[in-house]
């Protein structure tokens, strides 16, 4: 089943300033507050809706360091921390207040190359864990078979 929806772009200046560019990360600021998304390139005619907050950096900030910080603890912490009523209230003007640590660009190239390794090693450590279970369930399935063959 489809579940794709389509709508008819705006055709004010309310569709100018919610279509999504490449690199725009989106951050839900309803429901499960901080999923985040960023835009790849060719990703295509799309607009927001107001569950979600666009941030578009300038060209000079438009690199996976701060899409690495939106998802880092201290990021997760800020989501987390305007509690308005019974559950979490982010609003779009708690964005403008983040605290977000600007390191010189050379030391953001070091974050985000030092994430990407530790991402591709607990991609690897997952699969290990994978194959690991999968040669367990082979076993245990012929520790039985021997079992159940001599009964």
């Amino acid at each position: 089943m489809n579940k794709i929806r389509y709508v008819q772009p705006p055709k004010n200046s309310e569709g100018a300033r919610t279509r999504l560019e490449e690199n725009d990360l989106l951050i839900s600021i309803t429901g499960d507050v901080g999923n985040l998304g960023l835009i790849p390139q060719g990703f295509g005619e799309a607009y927001i809706n107001q569950h979600t907050c666009m941030l578009r950096y300038m060209p000079e900030c438009q690199n996976r360091y701060f899409y690495e910080f939106m998802r880092s603890p201290l990021a997760k912490k800020q989501y987390s921390e305007p509690q308005r009523g019974i559950k979490n209230s982010f609003r779009l003007g708690d964005v403008g207040e983040m605290i977000i640590p600007l390191p010189p660009f050379q030391e953001q190239k070091a974050i985000v190359t030092k994430v990407e390794k530790l991402l591709a090693l607990c991609d690897q450590l997952e699969t290990q864990i994978t194959d690991n279970q999968h040669h367990a369930e082979q076993l245990m399935q012929a520790v039985l078979q021997e079992a159940f063959s001599q009964a």
